[in-house]
């Protein structure tokens, strides 16, 4: 099997119950596998060089079997790291 991982950004400001989106944030950098056993994986990544103005509040891990098309979402984490099973 071979497996593709994509690391989205959380972006959202919420003031007073009104959500005020920012500028689009750049995506995570540097992402890597860590560790890779028989039925999951450890991925780290760098939080975004520009943020899009907002802190960053959780990332969106989701990966796509192949030869699958569609996304399947892992985890929410707060954390520059995910286990991937």
């Amino acid at each position: 099997h071979f497996l593709s991982i994509k690391i989205i950004k959380i972006w959202q400001i919420v003031v007073n119950n009104i959500s005020l989106f920012p500028d689009k944030p750049d995506p995570p950098r540097l992402p890597k596998v860590e560790k890779v056993l028989k039925t999951e994986c450890v991925v780290t990544w760098q939080p975004p060089a520009w943020d899009g103005g907002a802190n960053i509040n959780s990332y969106i891990v989701e990966k796509r079997e192949l030869p699958m098309e569609s996304w399947i979402k892992c985890c929410t984490t707060r954390l520059t790291t995910a286990q991937i099973t």
